[in-house]
């Protein structure tokens, strides 16, 4: 019985460590992405809006595999994956960003994917209607912004503009609803053996699937205690 009582305590520690991990995976990728939002003393962005929505396509395309893998679901394209996840997550009344947003109201999940299609891999625009419009700073400014999307809409219909730090901040909002999808799934589990077991399972898929392919973050201070050992 003591035996068995060790094993549980065991394992129930092993998962909390796994869990830790996943989490703080998660929440220093979208973090990370942050460093292309970059304000300087000026009040510019220094980096491009195409730069930053590809940064912005691509933790999606992360968070979207973190959560199938979280599901047990091995099924879909990049498309689907992509595509489920921001109809669950991102454009949803849910997400508070995108419910308020005044641009992106009309923009559907299929334009989207098609629009970070055509910027991951061409570095331009493949939906018609769509415009990048730069984040404002103090160079563009709000009503720089509101004046040029007038001038915009009068020579394309059904325009929609796109900003980055827009998209930046459904991102945000969006591994929260996640996160507190996988925190229900927590609680549930305290009376509920099968959402126990569901969670765990997940917990572990995510972990070994970034043990086995997951690239390594090595703090300067880690690398600093590799080159002393080295010497």
């Amino acid at each position: 019985m003591l035996y068995k009582k060790d094993l549980l305590n065991k394992k129930m520690s092993e998962h909390d460590k796994k869990e830790k991990v996943v989490t703080k995976s998660i929440l220093e990728f979208t973090k990370e992405l942050s460093n292309l939002f970059y304000k300087t003393e000026k009040g510019i962005y220094p980096v491009a809006s195409r730069m930053q929505l590809i940064g912005c396509f691509s933790i999606i395309d992360v968070l979207a595999n973190y959560w199938f893998e979280y599901l047990g679901r091995q099924d879909g394209t990049p498309a689907l994956r992509f595509n489920e996840y921001v109809n669950l997550f991102c454009f949803t009344d849910r997400n508070t960003d995108h419910k308020d947003s005044k641009n992106l109201s009309d923009l559907t999940v299929s334009d989207f994917y098609k629009f970070r299609c055509g910027l991951v891999h061409f570095y331009g625009l493949s939906v018609k209607n769509l415009v990048i419009m730069p984040n404002t700073d103090d160079e563009f400014t709000e009503t720089d912004r509101e004046e040029c999307k007038k001038k915009l809409k009068k020579a394309t219909d059904n325009l929609i503009c796109i900003q980055p730090l827009e998209i930046k901040n459904i991102i945000y909002k969006s591994t929260e609803l996640m996160l507190l999808v996988m925190i229900e799934n927590i609680e549930k589990s305290h009376t509920n053996e099968s959402f126990k077991q569901k969670h765990t399972e997940g917990v572990n898929r995510i972990y070994e699937k970034m043990q086995k392919e997951g690239a390594i973050l090595v703090s300067i201070k880690e690398m600093e205690e590799i080159k002393e050992k080295i010497q």
